[in-house]
C-alpha cells in the first residue's frame, strides 16, 4: 500500500508544529511548506521523514512553483490525501498600531495567499 501524503502550509508556527506532530502520530507522510532553510531545518529535526518545501504567500512565483515542487518531492506510489492551509500573519497588536506595512503583509498572506 502506497503512503498517504499530507500537505501543510505555514507548517513551522505553532500550529503548524502541533499539526504536524498530530500527522506524523496518524502515520501520515507530511509534505510542509516552509519560508526559509532554518524553518525547513527546524521541521526536519522533528522528524527527518519530512519532506519540505519553500513557500512564500506573498510571492506569486513561491505560489506557482508548489505544483511542481509537488510533483518533484512526493514519493512514487504514493498519494497526496490532503492540503491544510495554515499559513497566516498575526501581530498581536490592535490593529490601529500597526504599520501600513504590517498590515499589508497581514492582508497578503491571511486573505489574498
Amino acid at each position: 500500500m502506497s503512503k498517504e501524503y499530507v500537505f501543510i502550509s505555514g507548517a513551522a508556527g505553532g500550529i503548524g508544529v502541533a499539526t504536524v506532530k498530530a500527522l506524523l502520530s496518524a502515520n501520515l507522510g507530511i509534505i510542509a511548506a516552509a519560508l526559509n532553510i532554518q524553518e525547513e531545518n527546524e521541521l526536519k529535526a522533528i522528524d527527518d521523514s519530512i519532506i519540505t518545501c519553500r513557500l512564500d504567500l506573498r510571492d506569486e512565483a513561491s505560489i506557482e512553483d508548489i505544483p511542481q515542487a509537488l510533483r518533484e518531492r512526493l514519493p512514487k506510489k504514493s498519494a497526496l490525501k490532503g492540503l491544510i492551509s495554515n499559513a497566516g500573519v498575526d501581530w498581536n497588536a490592535p490593529l490601529h498600531a500597526l504599520t501600513e506595512n504590517e498590515v499589508k503583509q497581514m492582508l497578503e498572506v491571511n486573505l489574498i495567499g
